[in-house]
Formats: structure tokens, sequence, C-alpha cells
């Protein structure tokens, strides 16, 4: 990861289009917070547009600020999957801040997807994540903000690119309560995607329906998606399984059972599904 020298900029708010930093230059804005600035960029010289991340002028003088930023691109810089942002470059402007460029993340995520009623697999969204994060692993690093707002979904014909993003707070494993935190983070995701709630919210509904499991909330999905999901979510860090399992466990679901198909919600005796699932003949 080449670390380029400092540019100018004049009028860091807003950052207007043309403005250079590094080698690219500014296309747009596309959203800021208190911490950071996120761009499109083209390269100056190569065929190459790229997400830029950028610190917001009043966290220039914030050390832990500084350092989420420096961290966050280290740990880009020493993964390499298809479904975690590549990343290019990075340098300092001449006011301190800090950048680094990356793909360009679709605009989409998991979430928007969730929130939609679009048709999803859940079997292949487990294994996907699940294979994603167990690259990390493999590299030392929980992620340890594993959301469905943090994972970037392109939609095509094929069907849905999951992205991995936000890995700001990510963080050296230093015991196996680290890597059971990323599963638990997985696990309400696929809770979210067929219940269509948080599993925090789920004693609630549970106490009127006198059922606990997902699989209560979700009669017509398969056990062994279930089970999985209730698995991943387990209270104790020590009865999930890792990854690896979860990944090799959502492989044989994949291949017994065919896709889920999304459908209108379906109330039958009092219990709402939000999935019908076809079983392979």
């Amino acid at each position: 990861m080449a670390n380029q020298g400092a540019h100018s900029v004049q009028n860091p708010a807003p950052m207007n289009r043309g403005t250079q930093i590094g080698d690219y230059i500014v296309e747009r804005e596309v959203s800021r917070n208190q911490a950071e600035i996120v761009l499109q960029a083209v390269h100056a010289t190569l065929d190459r547009v790229v997400t830029i991340k950028l610190m917001a002028p009043a966290r220039v003088r914030l050390r832990d600020a500084d350092s989420k930023l420096v961290r966050e691109a280290n740990i880009l810089d020493g993964l390499r999957h298809a479904g975690i942002p590549r990343i290019y470059d990075c340098g300092v402007l001449a006011d301190g801040r800090k950048w680094y460029a990356t793909d360009v993340l679709a605009k989409g995520t998991l979430a928007d997807l969730i929130a939609a009623g679009a048709r999803l697999e859940i079997a292949h969204v487990i294994h996907a994540l699940a294979a994603i994060i167990e690259h990390a692993h493999e590299h030392g690093i929980a992620h340890r903000s594993l959301r469905a707002d943090h994972i970037a979904c392109a939609t095509d014909a094929s069907g849905h690119t999951l992205l991995v993003d936000h890995w700001g707070d990510a963080r050296p494993m230093t015991s196996i309560t680290d890597a059971a935190t990323d599963v638990h983070a997985l696990g309400v995701i696929a809770y979210q995607a067929l219940t269509g709630m948080m599993p925090f919210a789920a004693p609630i509904v549970s106490m009127m329906l006198a059922r606990t499991s997902v699989g209560a909330l979700c009669p017509r999905i398969p056990r062994a998606i279930t089970a999985l999901i209730d698995r991943m979510i387990a209270a104790d860090p020590l009865a999930r399984p890792t990854l690896t399992e979860v990944r090799l466990e959502a492989a044989r679901i994949i291949a017994g059972v065919e896709t889920p198909t999304r459908t209108r919600n379906i109330e039958i005796d009092n219990e709402v599904t939000r999935f019908d699932i076809a079983l392979a003949g």
C-alpha cells in the first residue's frame, strides 16, 4: 500500500468536484458524518474509480479518529478477499487529515434488502458472510461491527453479491470470545432477515406465541437453518459454532435445500413467516 505525498486542499468542506487528493480527482461527495467524509474519485491516469474515506476537518486533532482510520486502512491492506474492499492507496493532506482509497461499494446494503422484503437466500447469505469473516479470522482479525447495514449488496441477474464494509472497529483477536462475537452478529443478521425483527425484540413475541426459538417464529423454514441460527445467537459464547462450522453447515444446507423464496407475510395459526421454502425433491 503506497503512501502518497500530501496534496493541499484549500477548502476542505465541502469537498468540491475536481479537487485532487493524491493521484485522484474528486467526482462527488457520497456522504459525511462527524468523523469522516466519503468521496467518489477517479485516478488521474488510470481508468479506476474509487471510494475515498477522509477524516472530517473537525476530527483532525483527535487522536482516536486518526488511529481508527489508519487502523482500518492497515486491516484492509492485510486482507485479500472478494468480499472485502480492496485498498489501493493512502496519504495525508496538507492540513494533516489522513485518507485512503478503496473499491467503489454498491449503493444498497443488506439492510435495505431486508427492509424491502427482497427475495433472499438465507443459507447462501450465511455461507457468503461466514466465508468473508472467516478469512479475517484466519488473519487474526475480528470485525466486531458486523451488521446488515454494514454489508454492501449489489444485485444482478445472478443474485446478490455481498461485501463487508466498516472495518474501523476491527481488532486483532485475543480470545475465543472475539470470534464468537462475530458469529453472534452473523446469526443476528440471519434472524433479522427471517423474522423482520432483532433477537432482543423476540421475547415479547415469544411470550405471545409461547415459543422461544427462531424455528417457532418461522415454522416453514427447514429445521437445519433455524437450528444453525439458534446456535449462532446462543447466550453462551462457548456454545456458538465456529465460523468454519457455520460455513460448512450452510454449504450442506445449500446442497439439500432449494432456494428460499421470499413471499408476502402469511399469518398461519398466529405464527408469521416471511419465507416459503421448497425442499429439493
